[in-house]
């Protein structure tokens, strides 16, 4: 590296591991603006001269790891959330960590134990009783985390069984578990399609994260991946710059998983003495295991998205309001609004409690 009157001139001597920036492999280039460069296991940060810092190393939250932008500001928005016990909705294509970004959620705020619930899976026809696969049944995650996965492909009795899951913990939370459920679809656009329940919308809605696509951050495939060979128990294996650029070359219709099992493949190869070259990844068979993702399901109509969302934000208001003031009178005064409006709201949001406050105004 070496500064110029133009910026920094980077330039690759023919090392084994190569030099990357933005995800894409270097032999030459201009740094003209704050940017990092990946020199085979390293990462540097090249900064204007008016900016005082250190290294910026890949951000890091349980088991997930970025470097890109748009992963850095999706787990910002995880660091934040694990404060605030309030239900939170994870969506990004299969395999992109959200589970891991649950995980990593309950681990933060000590809400142990992690209970998954598959969806796609639960028999729910006794409602609440339902049992619950390796758990018994959803009082073990009381005091914990309630993993709601394959949120899209629950049936009509899962979803009223979470709904009634839902208004027993309304007006106490803090004492049921904390729920964080997880969609591969854009979970608005099902419920303006008549496809998925409004009012268990309404309860999970309160907070959405979305991770993006390993396609997108082309800037992360090799940090997750020597993260991943880490896990593997695989951490001094030196990838080739040419298996480098491979990975970082596919889209990875199956995200992180999917790059997780290309490098099992290498791991496997490399401990019986074979040498690991680009072909060795097999895309072709790990393009039969990992189709690329569907399309989203299509937009609902602008006035269906927006009466959604108001919906959403408005009983998420009223829930805040009935926490904080004891009487119906109260809350309506702090609202603006009269108590005769607030009693109404109350109904139209299903707040079982609008019975109770009236009596108490």
């Amino acid at each position: 590296m070496r500064l110029t009157p133009l910026g920094v001139a980077v330039r690759d001597l023919g090392s084994t591991n190569g030099t990357f920036c933005r995800g894409l492999r270097v032999t030459e280039l201009m740094l003209t603006q704050m940017t990092i460069v990946r020199v085979g296991r390293t990462d540097l940060q090249v900064l204007p001269a008016q900016v005082s810092g250190v290294l910026l190393a890949p951000k890091r939250f349980g088991g997930l790891v970025a470097s890109s932008e748009a992963m850095r500001a999706a787990i910002a928005c995880l660091e934040r959330s694990h404060a605030v016990r309030s239900p939170l909705l994870l969506q990004g294509e299969s395999g992109c960590g959200k589970e891991r970004a649950a995980r990593a959620i309950a681990s933060a705020a000590g809400d142990l134990p992690f209970v998954r619930l598959d969806l796609a899976t639960w028999d729910a026809s006794a409602g609440l009783d339902s049992p619950v696969p390796h758990y018994g049944s959803l009082g073990a995650a009381q005091g914990g985390t309630l993993y709601l996965d394959q949120l899209t492909s629950a049936g009509p009795e899962a979803q009223a069984a979470l709904v009634q899951l839902f208004e027993r913990s309304h007006p106490r939370p803090a004492q049921g578990p904390r729920v964080i459920a997880a969609s591969q679809l854009e979970l608005g656009a099902l419920v303006g399609a008549g496809k998925f329940r409004k009012d268990l919308y309404y309860h999970l809605a309160g907070t959405c994260i979305t991770l993006p696509p390993l396609r997108d951050r082309p800037e992360d495939i090799s940090v997750i991946a020597f993260d991943l060979l880490g896990e593997l128990g695989a951490g001094e294996l030196d990838l080739p710059a040419a298996v480098v650029d491979a990975l970082v070359a596919h889209e990875w219709p199956g995200n992180v998983r999917e790059l997780r099992a290309a490098l099992e493949r290498l791991v496997q190869r490399a401990r019986a003495g074979a040498g690991i070259a680009p072909e060795d990844l097999e895309f072709g068979v790990l393009a039969r295991a990992f189709p690329p993702p569907a399309k989203s399901e299509p937009l609902p109509p602008l006035k269906n998205a927006k009466q959604a969302l108001v919906h959403a934000w408005e009983r998420q208001y009223l829930s805040e309001l009935l926490k904080r003031y004891r009487t119906l009178s109260a809350a309506a005064r702090a609202a603006g609004i009269t108590r005769v409006h607030l009693y109404r709201l109350m109904k139209r949001h299903g707040l079982d409690n609008a019975g109770d406050a009236e009596q108490q105004s």
